[in-house]
């Protein structure tokens, strides 16, 4: 059995359960539930604790949250090694998201760059490179021009890089042509970024004729256009920070489910 543990209920959350629905038989995941009332990255060792004494060996455990390194309530490389201990002792495979936060994902989508109409596209492909490359893209003494203009521009305060990244994510996916938003909150894949996740086939069933013919039909630039959830995963899988992982990782136990 996989067990999947998020730090929010949020997009990350919605995406990885999809994924998994797509690498995985039904019934052989499953979503640790979120501690009631509380989220974020300080409830991650609650909800480790609270599936921990059920675990057998050759069971696997995969934590997503934003790997943000160390904080004043959080260390990311504490929960790291001390559960990779724990789970080593017991027999159980153990993986965590390794990207900065959620939106480095989409960033990191080549596929972003090709629909987005936004006037930053520049930025946008610098932070793309920085991401799949690697190399840091917020040092707030040395900022790029691109990502420093995109900053003014916004009028925005950003603080940090996972408020850059969300700033940019969300700018990035309101300036393309269908139902491709992402943004923080709510369960944005069944909604206005379904596009991303969804059989195009149920996602038109939410639209009107024109809508369709003038969106779908005459404008989609998407290389999943007309595809399935499925199709859809695996693309962003082989074209992004992924860089194949989903399928090395989920596959493992399951290969007959490529």
């Amino acid at each position: 059995m996989l067990y999947i543990i998020t730090e929010d209920s949020n997009s990350a959350r919605d995406f990885w359960s999809y994924a998994a629905g797509v690498y995985r038989i039904p019934g052989t995941y499953f979503m640790v539930p979120l501690i009631k009332g509380r989220g974020g990255n300080t409830t991650l060792k609650e909800q480790i604790n609270s599936i921990f004494s059920g675990l057998k060996r050759d069971d696997e455990l995969f934590i997503v949250f934003d790997n943000i390194g160390v904080t004043k309530r959080f260390n990311s490389y504490d929960l790291i090694m001390k559960t990779s201990i724990r789970c080593a002792n017991i027999g159980v495979r153990f993986a965590y998201t390794k990207y900065y936060c959620f939106e480095e994902l989409y960033l990191s989508y080549n596929e972003l760059l090709k629909l987005t109409d936004s006037k930053y596209i520049e930025a946008l492909r610098y932070v793309n490179s920085c991401i799949n490359h690697n190399t840091e893209y917020f040092e707030i003494t040395r900022l790029d021009k691109r990502i420093t203009q995109f900053i003014i521009d916004t009028g925005h305060t950003i603080r940090n890089k996972e408020h850059l990244a969300n700033e940019l994510l969300v700018h990035a996916t309101q300036h393309i042509r269908g139902k491709f938003r992402i943004h923080k909150s709510g369960n944005v894949f069944d909604h206005n970024g379904k596009c991303w996740i969804h059989d195009c086939k149920y996602v038109r069933q939410s639209m009107n004729e024109y809508e369709i013919n003038s969106v779908c039909i005459g404008h989609c630039k998407y290389s999943c256009k007309n595809g399935d959830m499925r199709s859809k995963i695996i693309h962003l899988n082989h074209n992004s920070l992924l860089d194949r992982s989903l399928a090395d990782f989920f596959l493992c136990q399951n290969p007959a489910n490529h």
